[in-house]
């Protein structure tokens, strides 16, 4: 069994704002060809550059976690050393850490990496067991989708991405890797259950894991 897991927004966990982060320090470069922004961008494969991740600014009214939710940058995770060393025992896709500068009260608090994740298993769905439909403020309709093809002509004709949902994915074959992203128009975050119980053994912060559709 597969387990979808979410940055939490308890604010007895991660405080009173969500995203826990929401700026780099005051005079950081945006536009910079090694910045957050180009990060985002490497969505099929890793960097090939150092990311300029000095630093991140953890508001003041959140709570350090194990976790760090940020609307930043997406493609990974921020996550403290537990975490990383957690991952680095498990069987995961082409991924990379990058460590971070990050502050909190103006205290810099080390040991904090980015996790980025290259990950994409749209062709292991069984496109004829799942169901799909549209969502958006005005729409919420089935919608038949037969293959990788049609699912990619969708979204390109249509511009709806984010709006191409699924709450029955069938795969074709297992995956076995401990933490994964189907990708594309599917943008959880999937963990084994090994990995879940672990989680749960060491405690960590910042997370919320709940059963998953994918089967």
């Amino acid at each position: 069994m597969y387990y979808i897991m979410k940055c939490s927004i308890e604010s007895k966990i991660i405080g009173t704002t969500f995203p826990q982060i929401h700026t780099m320090n005051a005079g950081y470069n945006y536009v910079s060809e090694f910045s957050v922004s180009k990060l985002s961008r490497c969505y099929d494969r890793l960097p090939a550059f150092i990311p300029d991740l000095d630093s991140f600014i953890l508001s003041s009214k959140a709570l350090l976690t194990d976790i760090l939710s940020t609307s930043l940058i997406n493609r990974g995770l921020i996550v403290s050393n537990r975490v990383k060393e957690i991952l680095e025992k498990c069987l995961l896709p082409e991924h990379a850490f990058f460590p971070i500068g990050l502050y909190y009260k103006n205290e810099r608090i080390e040991n904090y990496f980015w996790f980025h994740l290259i990950s994409d298993f749209v062709d292991n769905i069984d496109f004829e067991k799942s169901t799909f439909y549209l969502k958006d403020y005005n729409i919420d309709e089935a919608i038949t989708i037969n293959s990788e093809v049609e699912l990619r002509k969708i979204m390109k004709t249509k511009s709806i991405t984010a709006n191409i949902k699924s709450d029955n994915v069938v795969l074709k074959n297992k995956i076995n890797f401990d933490l994964f992203k189907i990708g594309t128009f599917d943008i959880n975050i999937y963990i084994s259950d090994k990995l879940k119980n672990v989680f749960n053994e060491q405690q960590i912060t910042g997370i919320q894991i709940l059963p998953s559709q994918l089967y």
